[in-house]
């Protein structure tokens, strides 16, 4: 949509997402929200919630998970700040401890195969526990990222105009939402912009020392885990490289369209919709409205990232509505401890079987030496193992477990609903 610098941003995006939940939450059907404490779900919740109070209507049932450890994981205390503000009936499940492989081939047959997502392991719970509520509709806060935008699209901007110390605050924003160094994230920002400017590849060198996520070779995770034969049949390193990149495409206006745009999108919807049905619910997705996404579209790097605050128009949108310390977050929660410490303590024969054994049905496509060595530094300390080794282990083995029955299972499933 074409933008009006005449016309408030974040007065338009609240009346848009206010209409975008009114319409979900229409139809009769029972509806409750995930909430996780977070800007997405809290925005859903916090608008719901003031909608039914306008009607007189009871207190929104609102399904959260929680993990008390580490402190690190423990969204507590921004939960609890928006529960304060009233008008909710929650349900809230503490899940230590949980088991990321238990009844894991009914979630294989529900998705289809093995998914991106290991958090629908513990998502399970939640959604069944909203089920026995008697539930119907689930409101999801899927797509806040995505279709509000970070704005760090603004940061190849600054590098395409040269202007190095403003692109360093902004990328503060970028790099405490994802733990990262705002050094680190400057310096690939500028080795995108080298091929054009040479001011950009002297400061990517400059830059290099400070860059603290250049660990050393030896503690750094393996680039993949997939075999050399497998790698040379599927030509996949060849395909990797014609892909396009979305953080690649320009500015914000082209990064945005590009991660819109991107076959996980309509993926992710895949995946989510075989979850819920087989929980017998409904999602609904309201950040994924059209206008909300056609608005947003239109919004100008600087509404969206400024002085390191990323999604900037969401957070001003929702001031008086969501509580002050959700809206001031710059963190996400990270489940991969969790599922580290999962797979350790309850699933570490099986992993071992899938990762190490020269039977296992992974022979032919992982490096199962690769394999077996980066899940031993996983197990000797999960709590300190990096996200994406415990990522790459998590679809070797979610493959393993597929080629072993679920892929036989959702075949089976096929058929029968054929």
């Amino acid at each position: 949509a074409p933008y009006d610098p005449a016309r408030p941003a974040p007065e338009t995006l609240r009346a848009l997402l206010d209409a975008a939940v009114a319409a979900r939450a229409e139809g009769g059907e029972r509806v409750g929200v995930l909430l996780s404490g977070g800007l997405d779900s809290s925005t859903i919740a916090c608008l719901l919630r003031d909608q039914r109070k306008a009607l007189g209507a009871p207190p929104l049932p609102v399904f959260s998970m929680m993990f008390r450890e580490p402190q690190r994981s423990n969204e507590r205390r921004h939960l609890d700040a928006v529960l304060a503000t009233g008008g909710f009936a929650p349900t809230v499940l503490e899940l230590d401890g949980y088991a990321p492989l238990q009844d894991f081939g009914g979630l294989l047959v529900a998705t289809g195969g093995p998914s991106l997502s290991p958090n629908l392991a513990c998502m399970r719970e939640v959604v069944a526990a909203a089920r026995a509520r008697g539930v119907e509709v689930l409101l999801d806060g899927h797509g806040g990222d995505e279709v509000v935008s970070h704005g760090y699209g603004l940061l190849d901007e600054l590098a395409a105009r040269g202007d190095w110390l403003t692109l360093l605050g902004e990328a503060r924003g970028a790099a405490d939402n994802y733990g990262r160094s705002r050094f680190a994230l400057a310096r690939r920002v500028a080795l995108r912009a080298g091929a054009r400017r040479r001011d950009a590849r002297i400061i990517a060198r400059l830059l290099t020392p400070f860059d603290r996520e250049a660990v050393p070779d030896a503690e750094r995770p393996p680039a993949h885990l997939l075999s050399r034969d497998f790698l040379a049949e599927s030509r996949l390193a060849e395909r990797l490289r014609a892909a396009p990149r979305p953080e690649a495409a320009g500015g914000e206006a082209e990064q945005h369209r590009a991660v819109l745009a991107d076959p996980l999108q309509p993926y992710a919807f895949e995946v989510h919709a075989g979850f819920y049905g087989a929980m017998g619910v409904e999602a609904r997705y309201p950040f994924w409205d059209r206008k909300v996404a056609e608005f947003c579209l239109g919004l100008p790097a600087s509404e969206k990232l400024s002085r390191g605050w990323s999604r900037l128009v969401l957070r001003r949108a929702m001031a008086g509505v969501v509580p002050a310390s959700v809206l001031a977050r710059r963190d996400k929660l990270d489940f991969t401890v969790h599922l580290a410490r999962g797979l350790v303590h309850h699933h570490h024969e099986q992993v071992m079987d899938l990762v190490a054994s020269a039977a296992s049905p992974l022979a032919p496509h992982v490096d199962l030496a690769r394999a077996s060595s980066l899940y031993a530094k996983i197990a000797a300390n999960p709590d300190a193992a990096p996200g994406r080794a415990v990522q790459m282990i998590w679809r070797a083995v979610s493959l393993g477990i597929w080629l072993e029955s679920g892929c036989r299972a959702a075949q089976i499933e096929r058929e029968a609903a054929a």
